[in-house]
């Protein structure tokens, strides 16, 4: 089972980030495993991690504050079908049960091999 954070649009999954047990941070750093892209988002908003088979979110101390299910949180335990708030940004807290049709997004977004991150794409002048 894996669990995820996803960013609809228009009803339906766009962006997918998967979550591992170990933690990650969410913000604007580009140090973060989940970036976002939004000035209400702290360098480091929050924090989302495993512990003892139970998820939680935890705010990191910032102006704008974490939500959960629309309400600010320092830290909660989350489940999945939580909708999660990091500024103007709202994210689906998932857990997939290892079934291919839990959700099908239009973009995966895997930055755990941080080589990736700087990866460029060369453009034709058409484009």
């Amino acid at each position: 089972m894996g669990a995820y954070l996803i960013e609809f649009k228009d009803g339906h999954p766009d962006l997918t980030f998967p979550v591992p047990e170990s933690g990650c941070v969410i913000g604007r750093d580009a140090g973060c495993m989940i970036q976002l892209t939004d000035s209400l988002v702290s360098r480091r908003h929050a924090l989302i991690v495993c512990e003892e088979g139970r998820w939680f979110v935890e705010d990191l101390d910032t102006r704008n504050g974490t939500r959960v299910n629309g309400s600010k949180k320092t830290k909660c335990a989350i489940q999945h079908g939580d909708r999660l708030g990091f500024g103007s940004k709202e994210l689906f807290f998932m857990i997939s049960s290892g079934n291919q049709s839990d959700f099908v997004p239009s973009h995966v977004i895997d930055f755990s091999d941080q080589s990736a991150k700087n990866t460029m794409v060369k453009r034709s002048k058409s484009e």
